[in-house]
């Protein structure tokens, strides 16, 4: 659904099921890692070594979640996430784990309304890219947690955590 977003968009797009599939940051502006809950570590620590932009896209029990938007040497990182989660729940590295292989599942108007949320934030991403835009991705160094249900998104903001190589 938001691959064929963002095919209307005007973006090209390369589409890879292959979590270690060789990307540079030559080749790409942005990747963005849909459906698994919890992203390959792998695959986070190479995007982030060859200085890669991603944006993870996912839903988590009914809630869709954009973000955050990682620019290597710039933003916080996955990592940072995941380590200031296991600050407040020492739980957090085996729950990670399980989710590893997990794909998130939502009604469609939760999965409609994600993919309009994250393909605003890769349109502010090409415009920042081909300099047409100033206005930075809201989803910089946060996630974006969008409930329908509720009617309410709310930002949830991550600093560089101290532990993190970022």
């Amino acid at each position: 659904m938001l691959v064929e977003a963002l095919r209307c968009s005007g973006a090209r797009i390369a589409h890879s099921r292959q979590p270690h599939a060789g990307v540079t940051a030559g080749a790409v502006d942005l990747v963005v890692l849909s459906d698994y809950l919890v992203a390959d570590p792998r695959m986070v620590r190479d995007l982030h070594a060859r200085g890669v932009p991603h944006l993870p896209v996912r839903v988590r029990d009914g809630v869709g979640l954009v973000g955050p938007l990682v620019i290597p040497g710039t933003t916080s990182c996955l990592t940072c996430a995941d380590l200031h989660r296991r600050d407040r729940d020492a739980a957090w590295p085996a729950i990670s784990a399980q989710l590893r292989e997990t794909i998130g599942v939502a009604d469609r108007a939760t999965l409609l309304a994600t993919a309009a949320l994250a393909l605003s934030q890769v349109n502010r991403v090409i415009a920042a890219v081909r300099r047409q835009e100033a206005v930075p991705p809201q989803t910089l160094n946060a996630t974006l947690e969008f409930d329908l249900v509720a009617g309410a998104i709310v930002a949830r903001h991550w600093t560089r955590h101290p532990l993190c190589a970022c």
